[in-house]
């Protein structure tokens, strides 16, 4: 959870344009753990979730 979302809110709400799904994935890098340990399979979830969310949200024109 974000404590301070609205810090957020000029980088995802008022860009000169959308950003693409592929724009926002590009923003972070996973660095995963070694295969096969706990913390490993937590973040394979961890980034499944978002990518699921990155796919709800492909097309919005707004968040909130």
């Amino acid at each position: 959870m974000v404590a301070m979302p609205e810090a957020f809110k000029p980088l995802f709400c008022t860009a000169p344009h959308p950003l693409t799904r592929s724009q926002l994935r590009n923003l972070f890098v996973v660095q995963w753990s070694e295969v096969g340990t706990n913390v490993r399979e937590q973040e394979e979830d961890t980034v499944y979730a978002w990518e699921q969310f990155l796919l709800a949200i492909e097309g919005m024109t707004s968040f909130f």
